[in-house]
């Protein structure tokens, strides 16, 4: 608050437009105030229960380290989609899938869809 001259500047921020509107009427009852300059603020509340973004790596990046991952699994092929989901077809025994399925994760795709794979 700043007076000059008898008038009454406001300035900060306030929690809303019903407490702006009071604080203003308030000053203005002050005996002697005069004009009332309400520069108040109305601060903003955050977004509730924002949730980060899903990061995924580009599909570039993401198709070279895909095609890296299974280089040694030469019976399955492996494709990325525009969204980042990894699709697998093909043969592998359950064991080599299980080797490979983290490398994969670790790469951050959206999804790893296996439907087209068979698992021996």
């Amino acid at each position: 608050v700043t007076v000059d001259k008898g008038v009454v500047t406001l300035s900060g921020e306030v929690k809303d437009d019903a407490t702006k509107s009071a604080l203003e009427a308030a000053v203005k009852g002050v005996k002697g105030a005069g004009d009332v300059v309400n520069n108040t603020t109305v601060a903003v509340a955050p977004a509730p229960d924002v949730v980060a973004p899903v990061v995924i790596a580009a599909e570039s990046e993401l198709s070279k380290s895909v095609k890296d991952a299974t280089k040694d699994f030469p019976t399955v092929t492996a494709t990325v989609d525009s969204a980042g989901v990894v699709s697998l077809a093909g043969t592998i025994t359950k064991a080599k899938l299980t080797a490979l399925m983290p490398v994969l994760q670790a790469l951050k795709p959206k999804k790893v869809d296996t439907k087209k794979l068979t698992v021996n």
